[in-house]
């Protein structure tokens, strides 16, 4: 995954790249700051953290593929013809 095809996908379809790849991470940030603001200890939201930043990375590589796939598949890329 490289930058360019990151921003490519962020401009193709940028509410499926902030859903996916932006919110869970500031979800896992709100959780962390609420957590600490309430005492809690961060075994658990330090996990529960971890987790939404292992799905985000997971979820931006999938939807990141589909849309090369969609890329490819389409009937108006910019490939030669033969």
């Amino acid at each position: 995954m490289s930058g360019s095809e990151l921003l490519a996908f962020v401009r193709a379809d940028p509410g499926r790249a902030f859903t996916y790849s932006v919110l869970p991470v500031l979800v896992a940030v709100a959780q962390l700051a609420n957590s600490l603001v309430h005492g809690v200890p961060a075994l658990y939201p330090g996990l529960f953290a971890l987790a939404l930043v292992a799905f985000a990375a997971v979820a931006t590589q999938y939807h990141l593929a589909a849309h090369r796939v969609d890329e490819a598949w389409s009937p108006t890329s910019d490939q030669p013809a033969d």
